[in-house]
């Protein structure tokens, strides 16, 4: 009897052994498959990101050149003629951080229109904004004074709540 295990434990062995090799083989084309998909669906949305890009810029309030060349807004037939800080944005229309940091630009330019002028500058497709601004890390946001002065530099995703929380430490206060 104890001949009869020893025998067949090793051809046991070998079975699980293939059977593992087996899961291991069918999860790596799995996970293929994935990335795959993951990679399709990547190029689908910068394609849908490129396409609001364009639309964006065609009904867009202000110059690139106005932007690179000051960091401010210079729509003056829309912008009041007092002078306003600014948020300038510095980032990609493709990198998770700078994604993220969208819907809050968005909401921080919405909520106080008027009292912040809130930009965005794609340093991939504009690299001589990254140049002029010095940028090595996106996102970066720069807080301007009303005079264009930089008064703070951020690099990395920050919330709405941080962003107002630093204008309020550096003196403004927009919930006024």
């Amino acid at each position: 009897m104890e001949k009869t295990k020893k025998s067949v434990t090793p051809k046991i062995a070998l079975v699980l052994i293939m059977v593992v090799l087996a899961t291991i083989m069918i999860t790596v084309n799995q996970s293929q498959k994935m990335m795959y998909n993951k990679v399709l669906q990547e190029k689908y949305n910068q394609m849908e990101r490129e396409k609001q890009y364009q639309k964006s810029q065609t009904s867009s309030e202000i110059s690139e050149n106005a932007v690179i060349n000051t960091g401010i807004k210079q729509n003056t037939a829309k912008q009041s003629k007092k002078k306003i800080p600014s948020l300038i944005d510095l980032g990609s229309d493709s990198c998770v951080p700078c994604k993220m940091m969208a819907p809050t630009l968005e909401e921080l330019g919405n909520e106080y229109r008027g009292k912040l002028d809130v930009v965005f500058i794609d340093v991939w497709k504009n690299p001589e904004a990254a140049r002029q601004y010095g940028i090595r890390v996106i996102p970066t946001q720069i807080f301007i004074d009303e005079n264009g002065k930089e008064i703070y530099r951020h690099q990395g995703f920050i919330s709405k709540q941080d962003i107002l929380n630093k204008w309020k430490e550096l003196g403004y206060d927009f919930s006024k």
